[in-house]
């Protein structure tokens, strides 16, 4: 039986609808999204897709920090999110010649941007 996201309905109407968002504003927006005792939780948003928000975040402790992205083109968001931080968890899974030749410049990194 597969697994789906509560928010899944949702997605797809957006995509049919043609919508950008499908993540309302007020639950995730840049800055920070959380604080609790010694710990905080930062967002930012990335590009990624044409249609859906990516957000790459970033979580603070007394004992270091963790930036963490998915999927995203080159971005100052997340350069700023991740500076300083004591790891950075960013998927870039696609090469540099398979991005050029899909014209995806604006939306992957490659693990040699």
């Amino acid at each position: 039986m597969p697994v789906t996201s509560p928010l899944a309905p949702t997605a797809r109407s957006a995509w049919s609808r043609g919508e950008s968002r499908y993540w309302p504003g007020e639950l995730v927006a840049p800055g920070v999204v959380h604080e609790a005792g010694s710990w905080k939780v930062t967002a930012a948003a990335v590009p990624h897709s044409r249609l859906l928000d990516a957000w790459a975040y970033r979580l603070d402790t007394e004992q270091g920090s963790v930036a963490y992205s998915g999927d995203t083109a080159p971005s100052d968001e997340l350069i700023r999110l991740a500076q300083g931080a004591d790891l950075l968890i960013h998927e870039c899974t696609a090469t540099e010649a398979i991005i050029r030749e899909k014209g995806l410049e604006d939306l992957h990194t490659s693990s040699s941007t």
